[in-house]
């Protein structure tokens, strides 16, 4: 549940979401990455050879992930960047902000993000989502490093620093 974690200065929090995603807590702030809370997958997939089914089910449904700031997403993968999560994580976090491949900026907002709360990166940009929270983007190859025309990349990881924390989240990425 939500009080299990909390943007405590003190500490951080890491609770796994379940296939790439993870919800990040402290240092005043709340950090969701690729959240794939739905079964989007297994319907698109539904009697098809490979059944796209989850191993396990979701710890928190959508509309429990409140007070997050910031949703970030790897990739426009569909569990990655879940277009049953996002339009609902927009709605019942108000305030929250996006960040999302500018390459794939367009997959984005068809998928609930709210325009006016995207931040779309490239790799080796950083934003700063709070006084103690930054994000730096990286590239990723998720089977090989892939770019738009204009050379932005289609999919990052993310360094987070957080409080006196930094985190690596990769994507899906080959070595």
């Amino acid at each position: 549940s939500n009080a299990t974690l909390r943007k405590d200065a003190s500490q951080v929090s890491l609770r796994w979401l379940g296939q790439a995603g993870f919800d990040i807590c402290g240092a005043g702030a709340r950090i969701v990455i690729d959240a794939y809370l739905s079964d989007f997958l297994a319907r698109k997939y539904a009697g098809q050879q490979f059944p796209h089914t989850r191993m396990i089910p979701p710890p928190v449904t959508a509309e429990e992930l409140t007070g997050v700031d910031a949703v970030l997403c790897t990739h426009a993968h569909s569990d990655h960047m879940d277009p049953d999560t996002l339009p609902v994580l927009a709605r019942v976090n108000p305030a929250c902000r996006f960040v999302v491949p500018r390459a794939v900026l367009h997959t984005a907002l068809d998928r609930g993000v709210p325009s006016q709360r995207a931040i779309a990166m490239n790799a080796g940009e950083t934003v700063r989502l709070t006084g103690d929270v930054t994000i730096t983007a990286l590239p990723s190859a998720h089977e090989t490093t892939e770019t738009d025309a204009e050379g932005q990349h289609r999919f990052l990881g993310f360094v987070i620093e957080i409080g006196s924390l930094t985190i690596y989240h990769s994507g899906d990425c080959v070595m």
